[in-house]
């Protein structure tokens, strides 16, 4: 990981620096404006990933932080399966990782967000998976659902506030309880 020294860098005493590394809306890596094409470099980025109290993104790697810009959110969900009655998500760091229902949510535009890696992390959906997951939802009397299994859980619509204008600190506001 040599390669990525000049990557992350740490500033003086108390002050960060930006990583010149970008993800876009659907999930993919920019170091200055040229996409990252290595998948080594994106799965190390993502093991680097962090958020800061204020809601910056950052990558720390040993004594080196770094601040990032985040289009929209730090992981997609890029394909949606079932199996033993939950659904799974194949995410933008090449994991999988069941969807907690209670954190999906609408947002501007219809795009499905949750949340991942414990809460820690938004998502948003990418159009294939948002198709993939349509299949799961229901229009009920109350509104739309998503429905797994005998449960069903409602949709709420929320949209992502920013904190600051450059930095995609990022809350959900409405309804993530899921009731």
């Amino acid at each position: 990981m040599e390669e990525l020294e000049g990557i992350l860098k740490a500033g003086q005493e108390g002050e960060l620096l930006p990583c010149e590394l970008t993800i876009d809306e659907e999930g993919d890596w920019y170091h200055n404006g040229q996409k990252v094409i290595r998948e080594e470099f994106v799965r190390f980025f993502y093991q680097c990933l962090d958020t800061l109290p204020d809601g910056r993104y950052v990558l720390k790697w040993k004594d080196q932080v770094c601040t990032l810009e985040v289009k929209d959110t730090p992981y997609v969900v890029w394909s949606v399966d079932i199996e033993e009655g939950a659904i799974r998500l194949f995410l933008s760091d090449w994991s999988w990782e069941v969807l907690d229902p209670a954190t999906l949510w609408i947002g501007k535009g219809g795009i499905p967000y949750c949340k991942v890696k414990g809460g820690r992390f938004l998502c948003r959906f990418s159009r294939k998976a948002f198709y993939q997951l349509a299949e799961f939802i229901q229009e009920g009397e109350e509104g739309f659902h998503l429905v797994i299994g005998h449960e069903s859980f409602p949709l709420t619509q929320g949209e992502m506030e920013v904190k600051n204008n450059n930095d995609r600190g990022v809350e959900q506001s409405g309804s993530l309880s899921g009731s």
